[in-house]
Formats: structure tokens, sequence, C-alpha cells
């Protein structure tokens, strides 16, 4: 980084220490919280960073993505604060680091072992699927591994929620993981593209390498549009069934998530059970409160609601114009969508997410009961060091 980041050595209960990684507008250090003793990993976030509308979306669909998500193998939303100069997002430290890191180390895993990695892949995804929500930038880095090796997905930059029958239009994440549909520039299934990404991550468990050797750009999306690729040597012939059906270019033969589960490899081993986590739960205000946004801070623009982004707030609406955001400096276009997109992602998120809290609030008014939230399971967060994988 350029730039070094102005960093308090405290932040609200949370004492932070050594440093653990970086990304591109961020620094991840550790967080220890002083009252309970425990550990976790906080993103900070230099506001002076985000310099346009664009960054600013991002980082908001992303917290209020994690706000929904509460799985044990899913990244959990910790704390987010903030103070004039940085925004603190805390997770799950994640000690182990990621899948990429963890196969260089080991070269390749067992087929038992990387059974029992890649179903709780599957039941992370599964869950995110449930939620009608599409990753669309699952890859080994994405994958974490907390301190007993208990599988975290993290980085939900580039996810959205879709409708069972809606198809995608925009090309984003790793194109090592990419399926073929993506990268043709055609509308495609978010979630069976997901699969597709799936399968990359099994046949570089067992493997310790990813399908493709092409290293020309062209030639490489040539071969994944084509699926060839060699089998994994010295695996059982159930597993290379398996990942066939999972890279398979034909997403009608493309296996879902509940196929894959009940697939013969995944029932041939045990499954090592996995200890139940205490969930942290942020309430919906918590993330309104954190983004400046309430009662006066929507407005309607045509047929939608669209919230004012706080560093934006000497801007008034103009009721001609339909995008009443003031145009963000140079060329924003970000590689997964326009920023038009990412504002309608946004809005849908908050639109789904108060919709849930004004039924639980109704429900609670009929009932004249204790309201109990809908928390699933339990999960945890990220941010390691990230390795780069030789292929």
């Amino acid at each position: 980084m350029d730039e070094k980041i102005a960093i308090p050595n405290k932040i609200g209960p949370y004492q932070l220490k050594a440093t653990i990684g970086f990304g591109a507008f961020s620094v991840v250090k550790i967080a220890y919280r002083l009252d309970t003793g425990d550990s976790f990993a906080c993103k900070i976030i230099p506001q002076r960073r985000l310099v346009n509308q664009s960054m600013f979306d991002t980082c908001e669909k992303e917290i209020r993505v994690l706000q929904q998500l509460n799985n044990r193998y899913v990244v959990q939303l910790i704390d987010i604060l903030k103070d004039t100069l940085n925004y603190y997002i805390l997770m799950d430290l994640c000690v182990n680091g990621n899948l990429n890191s963890y196969i260089v180390k080991n070269k390749k895993l067992s087929e038992i072992d990387a059974k029992n990695i890649f179903r709780q892949i599957l039941e992370g995804v599964g869950y995110i699927h449930s939620m009608k929500l599409a990753h669309r930038d699952l890859k080994l880095e994405n994958i974490l591994l907390d301190q007993g090796y208990t599988v975290k997905i993290a980085d939900f930059g580039f996810s959205r929620f879709f409708k069972s029958d809606s198809l995608a239009t925009t090309a984003c994440g790793s194109p090592f993981y990419a399926s073929p549909e993506l990268l043709s520039g055609c509308p495609y299934d978010p979630f069976k593209s997901d699969m597709w990404s799936l399968g990359v991550i099994l046949y570089a468990l067992v493997s310790g390498n990813i399908p493709w050797t092409e290293k020309n750009k062209q030639r490489l999306y040539d071969q994944i549009k084509r699926g060839e690729y060699f089998n994994p040597m010295n695996i059982s012939n159930e597993c290379i069934s398996f990942i066939r059906n999972l890279i398979c270019i034909d997403i009608n033969q493309r296996l879902d998530i509940n196929s894959a589960l009940n697939h013969s490899w995944m029932r041939n081993e045990s499954f090592i059970p996995i200890p139940v986590f205490k969930t942290t739960y942020i309430s919906l205000r918590t993330i309104d409160k954190f983004f400046e946004i309430d009662k006066e801070d929507l407005f309607i623009d045509e047929m939608k609601i669209i919230p004012k982004c706080p560093s934006h707030r000497d801007i008034k609406a103009n009721t001609n114009s339909t995008i009443p955001y003031r145009q963000p400096v140079g060329n924003p276009r970000a590689f997964c969508s326009s920023s038009n997109q990412k504002k309608r992602d946004i809005i849908q998120i908050i639109e789904e997410s108060h919709s849930i809290t004004a039924l639980l609030r109704r429900d609670r008014r009929k009932r004249s009961a204790p309201i109990v939230r809908p928390v699933q399971e339990s999960t945890r967060l990220n941010i390691v060091p990230q390795f780069a994988i030789r292929y």
C-alpha cells in the first residue's frame, strides 16, 4: 500500500494489535476484546479511500449481505464501528488461512480429508443458495479455515440476490473458476455457475492443481468453454465422476447442491461432526445507523427507494433526474457490474431486510410476546494474508 493509514491503538472495546493482511483499500489487524479475551479480525477501511459512490456502495452491500447470513460455514460479521477517519469491520479470525495456502502447504489432500472439507463447503453454499443469494466468486482464496479447520466461506463483494428463475448478465469472479456460460457473455444461471466453481475447487483439493493448463488468456477461455481437462491421477472413479458432473458444460446435466450432497462419493465416508458455534447477531438498526440511513435519508425516486450516501448529504434530490447521485470521479467501472446495478443491489438488500424486520414486529404485536430473531446456525469471518497457488 503506497500510503499509511492512521490507525488508533484502540477502538471501542477492542485493542488493535498486529497487522495480518492487506486489501486493495484496507488493512487487516487482530482485534483483541479486553472484556471477554476474544480475538477477531478487524478490517480497517479509510474513509478517504472510498473516493466515489461505487466504492461506498460495494462496501455497504457486502456488509448488509453478511448481516443476513448466519451459518456455521459462512464467515460471520461480529461488529461494526467507525470514527472520523476509518470504518472498522470486525469478523472472525481464521488463524489457519485459506484453502489456497493450505493446499500449497500440503500439496494435495487425501480423498477422505478432501471429502470432509468439501462437504462443509457444500453445506455452506447450500445455505447461501437457500437464501436466494448467489456468491459468484467461489475460489480457494475465499474459503477460510478457523482454529479447528472448519470451513468459513468469505468475500461476498460480488454476491447478489436472485429469484429462482432469474439469470445474471454481469461477468465477475476469477477466470480460473468461471463457468463457460459466464465467459461466453450470455445470460447465465448464477447458482449453476457457482456449482461449476465448486467443481474446480474439488479438483484442486484432490490434485493440488486447477484443471486448466493454458497460459494464454484467450486459449484459457477456449479451454474452459470446451471443458477440456485431464482427470486427476490416483483418485477413485467415483471422485472423477463427481468432478465431471460438476465441471460439466451442459448446465442441465450439471449437479445442483442437493444432488451433489447425495452423490455416492459424498456418502462413502462418515462426516466429522462440527461443534456448534455461538452466533453473534448485529441488528438491522445498527447497520442503518452505521451508514446513517433513517427515515429522513430515504426518498422516492420514480418507483424505487434510494438511500442517500452520507458523504453526499449536501446534494438535494432532483425530481427530473433518474439518478440523484453525484457522478463518480474518474472512471469507476467495476469488473462485476455498473454503479447503477450496485445501487439497485443495495436497494434490494435494504428493502428485503426492512421487510423481514417489519414482519417480525407485526408478529410481535399479534402475540404480545418476546420476539425470537430467526438466527440460523452459527458463523464467523476472516481476513488472512493471501497466498498465490502455483498452477
